[in-house]
């Protein structure tokens, strides 16, 4: 009985609510017409009464308090038959109202894509619903299912485009009901090509030269998430040439494309990479026409040039490299390529001498597609450059050991010097050497001849064993009294910017180096000089700036004797004589020296503070470069200078570049301050570079002229 019980006491509990329920007036017809009546049910109040079989012991046999029927009566009003009647009423297939079978969808009719809004009458009875979407009649895939409590639902992911089938089924506590008949609609994001980008720019058939930012641009497409961007030489795009996906409505090639004739889409994506429509075709030429405008050297320029010049030229967008030819010849049949990555490129190695060259450049970009060339230039080369003479000073005499020197010839690696009695320098020279560097003392003389004249004379020579034209030709002659080799500071001789190196002789301490002088016409140990007298004169007018005799062989300031009477900036000629005893030997021996500190010597013993505003200038960039700066930043240095100070503040600048490693960077608005520094310029407008070069080319420059310079300075 127990086990009984306990498997189907579910099924005894609705036996007992059937009775009591059949007790009751007026409740058999509705028992009868409930979910849970069916034909083979007899009624409940007939059946459920004798239970003896269900009953294996006697004392299940009386059951007279399981059916209390008058007392249960007024409990079972009819205040529940409407409940009871709203929970047996059957749920039916949900009626569809919209859209209408085989209804037309697109973004015009259902924003944004064209997927609808889903509606069906609504059941009493019924407390939700479920809706499926399927690309399939039989439902097969579902593409999307919801369950709802509405009696219009939309879809909240984007659909693709096509035939697309839905059905709904009403539901509530009991279960659910049957599904409707499916019905579907054609969904067309486009709506036929309508709904679809539109091209803005650039206009159909324009002509561009490079990609720059933004280039393509088009409408935006309603419900698009991003957008497929394709450009191809075909108009049916059967090989694209370059494509993006881009989440704006613009989009700018990262690569280069050859030149030729192209045509551009745009394909909308939504957010369930469904693609829409692509836009109509826009065509455009690419043609990198754009050709590198040569600025220097100019065409044909005179006096020819001496060294192998700075090829410079405009740079072009999209430019990845430039691609410089140099030829003898003006078709270029024979060329020499340099390939570059700036707008300016200086050829490592000389150019051949007395020869006419041909010049042209073209940009190559990142896939090493090429513009077309720049004009074609032409230059002379002629490094005409002739040493100039030092020392031994012309038709010097008595010499015993002479120290040759000249000044150094920028472009040459190294100088051939000739020495020979024979002003012809006719077969056998006396010596033929070539040496590295502009001072040359020479051994081995060999056999000389006294009180003769020799003659000497230097050329320069390049890396590629290109010659410059001879120097001047001196003379000198030996002596067997010979006067001193002077040796500090070197000959001073004003320096040539065509020619020099490093050619400013100019110290800033006063100090004076000679050799020993021996008497080579007496008897062998020859005898040495006891002292020497030194002079230094005013080169100008031969004024004596200070003199004095020592046994040494050099003479520096000291305390006793500070040189006060030498000047800033002046020329002086120092000479040297030996003597022994009262006798002089030899003859005396003049050099040249320039000397010139920061022009402070002067304000030694003043106050910096007190100072004019010129010198206080020069103080401060004298303090820099005397603690090792490696690197000078001068913003209008000559602000408030007179033009005395402002010439004198040039001098130091140019000295300091001359003389140490300090690099210097100056901006100045002063057109003739500029002028002075003689070095190169670079014109800035709004942060960007407006002209570099030098001075005159910077002047001439039409951009600079009107932004900074006005007519007057062209």
């Amino acid at each position: 009985m127990s086990t009984f019980f306990l498997r189907h006491r579910h099924r005894l509990i609705w036996i007992l609510a059937l009775a009591v329920i059949a007790s009751f007036p007026g409740i058999p017809a509705l028992a009868e017409s409930g979910p849970l009546a069916t034909p083979t049910t007899p009624p409940a109040t007939a059946t459920r009464t004798p239970t003896p079989t269900r009953t294996p012991t006697p004392t299940r046999t009386p059951t007279p308090t399981r059916t209390p029927t008058p007392t249960r009566t007024p409990t079972r009003t009819p205040t529940r038959t409407p409940t009871s009647t709203a929970t047996r009423v059957p749920l039916v297939e949900p009626v569809l109202l919209e859209p209408e079978d085989g209804e037309s969808t697109s973004a015009l009719t259902d924003p944004p894509t064209g997927s609808p809004t889903l509606r069906w009458a609504s059941q009493t009875v019924a407390t939700h619903y479920y809706v499926q979407l399927s690309n399939s009649s039989g439902f097969a895939v579902i593409l999307e299912e919801a369950d709802t409590l509405s009696t219009a639902w939309t879809p909240t992911k984007s659909l693709g485009d096509g035939i697309i089938y839905w059905r709904v089924k009403a539901g509530n506590t009991l279960g659910w009901g049957p599904y409707s008949s499916p019905r579907f609609f054609s969904k067309d994001w486009s709506a036929g090509g309508v709904v679809v980008a539109q091209p803005l720019a650039p206009a159909d058939g324009a002509t561009l030269a490079a990609f720059s930012a933004p280039v393509f641009s088009w409408s935006e497409v309603p419900g698009a998430a991003r957008y497929l961007f394709q450009v191809d030489g075909d108009l049916n795009f059967g090989s694209v040439d370059y494509s993006a996906l881009t989440l704006k409505a613009a989009h700018t090639p990262t690569v280069r494309l050859a030149s030729g004739l192209y045509y551009w889409r745009v394909t909308p994506i939504d957010n369930r990479e469904h693609y829409g429509a692509p836009s109509p075709l826009v065509s455009f030429r690419l043609e990198w026409n754009e050709t590198p405008r040569l600025l220097a050297p100019a065409d044909n320029p005179y006096p020819p040039l001496t060294f192998s010049p700075e090829f410079r030229w405009t740079a072009v967008a999209g430019a990845r490299e430039y691609r410089l030819e140099v030829s003898t010849s003006p078709d270029f049949t024979t060329v020499t390529i340099y390939t570059t990555r700036s707008a300016a490129f200086t050829p490592d190695r000389n150019l051949a001498n007395d020869q006419e060259y041909y010049w042209r450049v073209r940009a190559v970009d990142a896939q090493f597609n090429t513009g077309p060339w720049s004009e074609v230039r032409r230059f002379q080369m002629r490094w005409n450059l002739a040493p100039r003479l030092l020392t031994p000073l012309n038709n010097q005499i008595a010499l015993g050991h002479p120290v040759f020197s000249w000044m150094p010839v920028a472009g040459a690696e190294k100088y051939q010097i000739q020495v020979d009695e024979s002003i012809g320098f006719a077969a056998p020279i006396k010596f033929d050497e070539r040496i590295y560097g502009a001072v040359y003392a020479h051994t081995g003389w060999g056999e000389i001849i006294l009180n003769a004249t020799y003659y000497w004379r230097v050329r320069a020579i390049d890396a590629r064993g290109n010659l410059s034209p001879w120097s001047e030709v001196r003379g000198f002659d030996f002596g067997a009294r010979f006067g001193p080799n002077l040796i500090f500071p070197p000959h001073y001789a004003e320096s040539d910017t065509n020619l020099a190196v490093t050619a400013d002789a100019t110290q800033a301490t006063p100090l004076f180096i000679w050799d020993t002088v021996h008497d080579a016409g007496g008897a062998r140990p020859y005898q040495a000089a006891d002292r020497y007298m030194l002079e230094v004169r005013d080169a100008l007018d031969g004024t004596l700036a200070f003199s004095l005799t020592t046994a040494g062989h050099a003479a520096a300031p000291t305390t006793n004797n500070p040189f006060s009477g030498l000047l800033n900036g002046r020329l002086y000629s120092w000479t040297v004589t030996a003597y022994v005893g009262s006798t002089r030997l030899g003859f005396p021996m003049t050099s040249l020296a320039r000397l010139e500190s920061a022009g402070l010597a002067d304000y030694a013993d003043q106050v910096a503070s007190q100072l004019p505003h010129g010198i206080k200038q020069r103080l401060e960039i004298a303090m820099l470069v005397a603690r090792g700066a490696r690197l000078l930043l001068l913003d209008e240095p000559t602000a408030g200078m007179t033009a005395a100070e402002t010439q004198a503040t040039i001098d130091l600048i140019r000295r300091i570049n001359r003389e140490t490693d300090t690099a210097i960077l100056v901006i100045e608005h002063d057109m003739a301050f500029v002028r002075g520094l003689a070095c190169p310029l670079i014109v800035m407008m709004r942060g960007q570079v407006l002209h570099e070069g030098t001075y005159d080319e910077v002047r001439a420059d039409p951009q600079v002229r009107a932004a900074y310079l006005g007519d007057r300075h062209a």
